[in-house]
């Protein structure tokens, strides 16, 4: 099994910021990136925001999902 090294939070935030993602709404960007990630991970139901579809995105391209 070949072993993928996750994205941190704050290595997210700065794909997010690279494509464009608008923060503005998040009081804390790095709070609401990390419990989605954490949700993602775990495989718990599918968050439907705009956030969770740009970092489960991320997570495919690095070979995560």
């Amino acid at each position: 099994m070949e072993m993928v090294n996750k994205l941190t939070p704050l290595e997210v935030r700065e794909k997010l910021r690279q494509r464009g993602y608008d923060f503005s709404r998040h009081a804390n960007p790095l709070s609401a990136i990390h419990g989605t990630l954490k949700y993602i991970r775990a495989s718990k139901p599918r968050p439907t925001n705009t956030l969770a579809e740009n970092i489960r995105d991320i997570l495919r391209e690095a070979g995560e999902l």
